[in-house]
């Protein structure tokens, strides 16, 4: 079957009112509206500004803040950097509750002012982390400010989220890990690190054990990959893959993996210097190199071609570019950024560079494209709010979030890593799919939205916003399947598709796993009788009921429809069935079905 191409592109979002309903995004969506330059000023009864600057040891100061006109008062700010702190203009990082603990400001405790030293487009950095969340990578969120202690004026700078707890609660499955990042160049690229959440042992595990064939086992491999192509095609030469500086690493216990985190980019796209490098200098932080086994260079290789089909895409690259330009002239103080045509053109130049010298190389790199229809799979009810007494249980126990995607189509759907869900409209790559799942052919899978990654089933790495949000189903090269916008949500109520499958959304019954026109019916079926017994089951299982039984089919954790019986007669045997737990999904007709959980022993 052909399917037509879908061609769309996911532009970072410039213009967002602060009334929409993704209050998901809750953290930061005042500092990071990008719909105006903001406006920051400092105020300090005890310090003055040379003062503040010439502070060597970088300890912090109290002063209060104003942003755009609102007093948050008793912060904390420093110095930071490292060669950037050779500019007159240094950045600072505010710390909002250094002197009072657990205040916070947009739901943020840090954020950092970056002054884009030595670039005079003063968004190379803005860019490159759009270029890491198009990739799927978690990365800090940007917006521009003016600055000023009291009424002077101190510079135009670039507001960058902090990699913190904060940052990690939204990005992570947990973020109780351990945090660790890059610290200045020491002797040998890489080995200054600094401990900023929990340990160094999963760190230090890695570092003295680590060998080409069992990175896997100690990272998520998928994403390295991906973060070092990104590197590469920004040609930060003092980012992780040139120089094994400026990341973080973050060891996610629920996954057991490690995560390179990037952050600081104010030398990428080298326009005056290009290194013109297809692969990394630096891979991990000792002397081994995965381009060392042909298995993951390989992997590389196919990594930095899917991503240059679609990262660098010339109206995206041009839209985003123009519209930075265009924000950061605004000023009212004079600062003139330097017109983005020539990074516009650079990057135009280095994707047709990279993908040239893999062609030279014998390495064809395709085009990726989605591969299905409109609506062919569609977000087709999700509940946001549940307790014990109303909700549906999944197999580790507990009533969490739960989301159901339905396939449209009367071909199976197979869900890999091109397929994300996300709760955020400005990362709408959050989530991959980390194993196949089959939908069968108008059918359904649920997605558990608990962040318990590690338990039975498809657990997506976030959980609903009750009050309001977004979900997005996305596909690798940013094509939006999916998109639903809701309002605050009901206890053990559902948020559904009516007509199933094509329908308006409306709040109503869940109908959990089967057609949401069903919903009385299946309030009904839950008030009448039907025993599952024996349940644990070893072989044999009866369902008696005072209404015939239509039909009964049974599901894998993972969704996946193992055999169907019609007007069954019981028992029923279920001893060629291996141990585990199952979904029963029975239909008594009259549009009443509901969905039962076993336990085969």
């Amino acid at each position: 079957m052909i399917y037509p191409k879908i061609n769309i592109i996911f532009l970072t979002i410039l213009i967002v009112c602060f009334n929409y309903s993704a209050k998901a995004q809750n953290r930061g969506v005042k500092l990071f509206n990008n719909s105006f330059l903001h406006q920051i000023k400092f105020e300090s009864a005890t310090i003055s500004e040379d003062a503040l600057w010439n502070n060597l040891d970088d300890t912090y100061t109290l002063v209060d803040m104003t942003i755009d006109g609102e007093l948050v008062d008793s912060v904390g700010i420093r110095r930071k950097g490292y060669t950037s702190n050779a500019s007159p203009q240094k950045p600072i990082k505010i710390d909002i509750n250094r002197f009072i603990s657990s205040k916070k400001y947009d739901g943020l405790k840090k954020f950092n002012l970056h002054n884009n030293f030595k670039d005079d487009f003063l968004q190379r950095e803005r860019l490159a982390y759009d270029l890491y969340r198009r990739a799927g990578l978690p990365s800090p969120r940007t917006s521009y400010a003016e600055v000023y202690f009291g009424d002077n004026f101190v510079g135009l700078y670039l507001v960058v989220e902090q990699i913190d707890k904060t940052f990690l609660k939204h990005n992570f499955p947990s973020d109780n890990g351990s945090l660790i990042k890059a610290e200045p160049p020491g002797i040998v690229p890489g080995t200054m690190l600094e401990v900023k959440e929990g340990t160094m042992n999963e760190f230090n595990n890695f570092r003295n054990n680590v060998t080409c064939s069992n990175l896997g086992t100690y990272v998520n491999l998928r994403n390295y990959l991906k973060q070092m192509a990104v590197d590469i095609i920004i040609e930060d030469w003092d980012g992780y893959a040139y120089n094994r500086h400026n990341f973080y690493v973050y060891y996610e216990p629920k996954s057991g993996l490690l995560n390179f985190i990037n952050y600081d980019h104010n030398y990428a796209f080298a326009v005056d210097e290009p290194n013109k490098y297809l692969y990394p200098i630096a891979t991990f932080p000792t002397s081994v190199s995965f381009l060392e086994d042909p298995v993951l260079k390989s992997m590389y290789e196919e990594t930095l071609c899917e991503l240059l089909s679609y990262l660098l895409d010339s109206d995206y690259i041009s839209d985003q570019a123009h519209s930075n330009y265009d924000l950061l002239n605004l000023n009212t103080n004079g600062i003139k950024a330097q017109s983005p045509d020539a990074i516009i053109q650079y990057i135009s130049e280095r994707k047709r560079w990279l993908q040239d010298t893999l062609s030279n190389l014998n390495i064809h790199c395709e085009e990726v494209t989605y591969p299905l229809n409109v609506n062919d799979i569609v977000i087709n009810e999700f509940v946001a709010s549940s307790d014990s007494i109303g909700g549906v249980q999944e197999p580790d126990g507990g009533t969490p979030d739960w989301i159901e995607l339905y396939n449209n189509s009367s071909n199976d759907i197979v869900l890999n890593d091109n397929y994300y869900l996300s709760d955020d409209i400005h990362f709408p790559k959050k989530w991959y799919f980390p194993e196949e799942v089959t939908i069968h052919a108008n059918d359904y899978l649920i997605v558990w939205a608990d962040k318990d990654v590690h338990q039975q089933g498809v657990h997506a790495g976030f959980k609903i916003e009750k009050d309001g949000g977004n979900i997005l189903l996305t596909y690798e090269n940013t094509t939006e399947v999916q998109s639903v916008n809701y309002d605050n949500q009901f206890l053990n109520k559902a948020f559904a598709r009516v007509p199933n499958g094509t329908g308006d959304f409306r709040i109503q019954e869940p109908t959990f796993n089967v057609n949401n026109e069903n919903a009385v019916g299946i309030k009904d079926a839950k008030k009448s009788e039907l025993l599952i017994y024996p349940n644990p089951v070893n072989d044999l299982i009866w369902i008696p009921s005072n209404q015939e039984i239509k039909q009964i089919a049974i599901y894998s954790i993972s969704g996946k429809q193992l055999c169907q019986y019609t007007y069954p007669a019981f028992p029923l045997n279920l001893g060629a069935f291996e141990p585990g737990i199952y979904f029963l999904k029975i239909d008594l007709g009259s549009y009443q079905q509901m969905q039962r959980l076993i336990i085969k022993t």
